[in-house]
C-alpha cells in the first residue's frame, strides 16, 4: 500500500483542505513548519509524525486528533482544544501551550506535565 505523500503538500494545499471540510483529514508526516492554522478545525485530523514547529495553532480544535511522535517544538497553542488528542510521543520543547484546553482523555507524552504548562484541564460532564 502506497503511503501518502503529505510531506510534499504545500501549506496553501493544506489550507484549502482544510476550508472544503474534508473529514477525517490525513495530514501523516505532513510538514507544516511555520503555518498559520489559527482557529482552525482539525477535530479528529491523522497527525502523527506531522511537523508543526514555529507553527501558529492558536484557538485551534484539535480535539481527539492524533499527533503521536508530532514535532510542536516552538509551536503557539494558546487557548487552542486538545481534549481527547493523542500526544504520544509529541516534541513540546518551547511549546506555548498557555490557555490550551484539555481532557483526563487527552494522551500527553511520558513525564510532561500540563499543568505547569499552562494547560487547563477541562470537565468532561
Amino acid at each position: 500500500m502506497k503511503k501518502h505523500d503529505n510531506d510534499k503538500l504545500s501549506h496553501s494545499e493544506i489550507v484549502i483542505m482544510l476550508n472544503v471540510g474534508r473529514r477525517p483529514l490525513w495530514l501523516y508526516r505532513a510538514n507544516l513548519e511555520g503555518a498559520d492554522l489559527k482557529d482552525s478545525d482539525l477535530i479528529g485530523a491523522n497527525m502523527e509524525e506531522v511537523v508543526l514547529k514555529h507553527s501558529n495553532l492558536i484557538g485551534a480544535n484539535l480535539s481527539g486528533a492524533n499527533l503521536k511522535n508530532a514535532d510542536l517544538t516552538n509551536a503557539v497553542l494558546k487557548g487552542a482544544n486538545i481534549s481527547g488528542a493523542d500526544l504520544t510521543g509529541a516534541i513540546l520543547k518551547g511549546c506555548n501551550m498557555k490557555g490550551i484546553k484539555y481532557t483526563a482523555y487527552t494522551v500527553w507524552p511520558t513525564e510532561f506535565r500540563p499543568d505547569e504548562n499552562g494547560a487547563v484541564l477541562r470537565n468532561t460532564h
